[in-house]
């Protein structure tokens, strides 16, 4: 559209909730190359306006002005909880629910966005907003309002999307620091990347940017929780799907990519789908 664009992040990076330092610098020079102007650790304090009622610069929390004709706010999910507000309903940052999506009222169920529901990396309940996840609550839910005993696995976070013809997916747990008991492997191209993190060599988090191939299989490993040896661990990093593969029929037949796919979540979740 030929606009001069300037992104105002609050981080010290961009999507600085989904990549670590090393993805948000490529994505930040990605935007660069784009002419996308960045200004990171600042956030718009002011939106200034004339006359007639149209935006004409904002106020940054330093105190900078930055002229503009048009303000896009991007602050994140906040749920809707009015709907419940003065009831018995139990509420925190969203409506609670146990694993079979009912809330602290016998007979009232919830989903979607709205829930603070189980986080099956993070072992707790959060919000996680994303469509899939929202799809399967409900159908949970449903199930269970008809009588059909269902019960929740469990989602995680999960992005992906092409930012100006550059492809980004990250699912589980990016963000990691010393002491927390992970191990992570990296691997950095001039202008791609990917961060896989194992916790008791179970893949637990994925960071791919630009090569995103394979990424479901990704996913149902994230999913089924399915232990991995080094060799497994390398192999899925260097992107060798199909060396992947051909090592586990070789090594335990009945372990195939087929089995890790149909193979349903702990014991716990049985039967959910």
């Amino acid at each position: 559209m030929k606009m001069d664009i300037t992104i105002i992040e609050l981080s010290q990076r961009v999507l600085g909730l989904a990549l670590d330092e090393e993805a948000g610098e490529l994505i930040h020079d990605e935007l660069n190359k784009k002419g996308v102007k960045i200004k990171t650790g600042r956030t718009v304090k002011e939106i200034l306006g004339n006359d007639k009622n149209e935006v004409r610069g904002v106020i940054l929390d330093n105190g900078e002005e930055m002229p503009c004709e048009l303000v896009v706010m991007a602050i994140g999910v906040r749920p809707n909880i009015e709907i419940v507000k003065d009831t018995d309903i139990k509420v925190n940052r969203g409506i609670t629910v146990d694993s079979r999506m009912e809330t602290s009222v016998k007979d009232i169920y919830a989903g979607g966005d709205v829930v603070e529901a189980y986080d099956f990396i993070n072992k707790d309940n959060r919000i996680l907003a994303i469509l899939p996840l929202a799809f399967e609550q409900g159908r949970v839910a449903g199930s269970n309002m008809a009588g059909r005993e269902r019960v929740y696995a469990g989602g995680m976070g999960l992005n992906s999307f092409p930012l100006f013809g550059t492809a980004i997916m990250t699912m589980g747990i990016t963000l990691t620091k010393e002491g927390d008991s992970l191990e992570v492997m990296k691997k950095k191209g001039k202008d791609a990347y990917k961060k896989l993190v194992f916790r008791d060599n179970v893949l637990v988090g994925v960071i791919m940017i630009k090569d995103t191939n394979y990424g479901g299989i990704y996913t149902s490993l994230i999913t089924k929780q399915v232990k991995l040896t080094d060799a497994e661990k390398k192999t899925l990093l260097d992107g060798n799907l199909l060396d992947f593969e051909a090592y586990r029929e070789s090594a335990t037949p009945w372990r195939s990519m087929n089995w890790v796919m149909q193979r349903p979540i702990k014991e716990h979740v049985i039967g959910v789908r």
